[in-house]
């Protein structure tokens, strides 16, 4: 469990927030919530420092730049490696080559030269709550850093999107009406980087 459904409930609308401050869609950021929650919380964290170490992840990987498939092996992976306890093995190499900003911010957070990494991993020292504290210790330098890049039109419309899923969340009366409106927001998300693309060469063309 996360932490049951009272404490879930209070973490939505950090989630939320979180999601609308750095442009990613909704859903995403509550599976990496769930995904990280349980191992940081053996870890004797509570929900501030999950969606810290959340925070943290989304901001460095875009930072790096990684692309929405990129980013969902990175989620993967990086939720893989802390519920195994270490970044280490396949995990390790997989965020090595989609997320090096991510690596970045570990070796700055935790003093240690980016290039012993690959070592430590090997040697399965690069330990959840290493990983996870090392995140937590950036998260000042990587909202500086995220604050310096341009908005998008990608990330404002996953905002709005997120404000409809936000919304029919909160509807409790109607579940056919919800489940309707949910499948139109499903399909206004996956139109939205097609949208964007189409947005990006109209631009261009001008």
């Amino acid at each position: 469990a996360v932490g049951g459904a009272s404490e879930f409930k209070a973490a939505q609308t950090q989630l939320f927030q979180l999601a609308q401050s750095n442009g990613i869609g909704l859903s995403e950021t509550v599976k990496l919530y769930t995904r990280l929650a349980d191992p940081i919380k053996r870890l004797g964290g509570g929900m501030q420092e999950v969606i810290g170490v959340t925070n943290s992840f989304q901001k460095a990987l875009q930072l790096g730049g990684v692309s929405a498939q990129e980013a969902a092996s990175a989620t993967l992976q990086f939720g893989q490696a802390l519920g195994a306890g270490a970044l280490a093995g396949d995990e390790f190499k997989a965020l090595a080559e989609a997320a090096p900003r991510l690596l970045k911010a570990i070796a700055e957070g935790a003093n240690l030269p980016i290039g012993q990494l690959k070592k430590l991993g090997s040697e399965g020292k690069l330990t959840a709550e290493l990983v996870s504290n090392a995140l937590l210790s950036q998260r000042e330098a990587l909202e500086r850093e995220f604050g310096t890049r341009p908005d998008t039109v990608g990330k404002s419309m996953t905002r709005m999107a997120n404000e409809v899923a936000q919304a029919i969340g909160e509807m409790n009366t109607d579940t056919g009406l919800t489940t309707m409106v949910a499948g139109l927001v499903d399909e206004f998300t996956k139109l939205v980087p097609i949208i964007y693309s189409e947005m990006g060469g109209a631009i261009q063309a001008v």
